[in-house]
């Protein structure tokens, strides 16, 4: 289970040290990926060499300046959102400006359950919207962590009811251009990792253990003393479990 949320904005970023002269784009405006948002003028102190007169006095004289300029662009389709001044200054690497997208994504908190699961996951998902549209399908699952926001490992997390307390691990997926959402939304995302038929699987409470191996207890003809055994684990849904 998660939301719809807003995706976040991309910063522009100065290209060169030095002072605004001219702004392309205010506060608010609609850009598209490449346009001009501001230029930058870097002041070039010019050379400086000793003359000598006819009387032999020495004195310093000093080139006049160059300039040069760069243009920061926009990096992404979607509304700027920036305070930018003429004569204002930069170094290289200041934001100066951030793009925020008209487009939105499913985030769903992964349990440690779930993301041993998600090993093959598939890189698209089904997206079920609370009294919304029909469900429809989602691109681009991602995992996003504490410390790599973007980290693509093509997974993502099952809709589903469980006791596992909820990881800072979450899934992300794309929602399609097409289809009209509003952030906060509360949304279930619904993947499925892969399938199995015609094979032995008992409840997870009867295994030890719910990704690869775990261990079973086969009744004996001493009932307070069960032969315990290695399984190899396959595919589960959270409820049952291949052996």
């Amino acid at each position: 289970t998660g939301t719809i949320q807003a995706d976040e904005p991309a910063n522009a970023r100065a290209t060169l040290d030095g002072t605004v002269v001219r702004t392309f784009a205010n506060d608010g405006d609609k850009v598209s990926k490449g346009d001009a948002l501001l230029q930058i003028r870097k002041e070039i102190p010019g050379d400086t060499r000793q003359v000598t007169d006819e009387e032999g006095n020495v004195s310093v004289e000093t080139a006049e300046p160059t300039y040069k300029y760069e243009t920061v662009v926009s990096p992404g389709d979607g509304t700027v959102s920036t305070s930018v001044l003429v004569g204002q200054q930069f170094a290289i690497g200041d934001t100066v400006a951030t793009v925020a997208p008209a487009t939105f994504s499913a985030v769903a908190s992964l349990s440690a359950d779930q993301m041993y699961r998600l090993q093959d996951a598939p890189s698209t998902a089904t997206v079920t919207i609370k009294n919304g549209p029909a469900p429809f399908e989602c691109t681009d699952v991602t995992l996003v962590s504490p410390t790599s926001k973007t980290q693509d490992t093509k997974n993502s997390g099952a809709s589903e009811s469980s006791a596992a307390a909820s990881t800072d691990l979450k899934a992300r997926c794309a929602i399609p251009s097409d289809q009209t959402v509003f952030a906060g939304l509360q949304v279930n995302l619904e993947m499925t990792t892969g399938s199995a038929t015609d094979v032995l699987a008992v409840p997870v409470s009867a295994v030890e253990g719910r990704y690869q191996t775990g261990t079973v207890y086969l009744p004996t003809s001493d009932p307070a003393n069960p032969e315990k055994r290695s399984v190899t684990l396959g595919l589960t849904d959270g409820k049952m479990v291949e052996v």
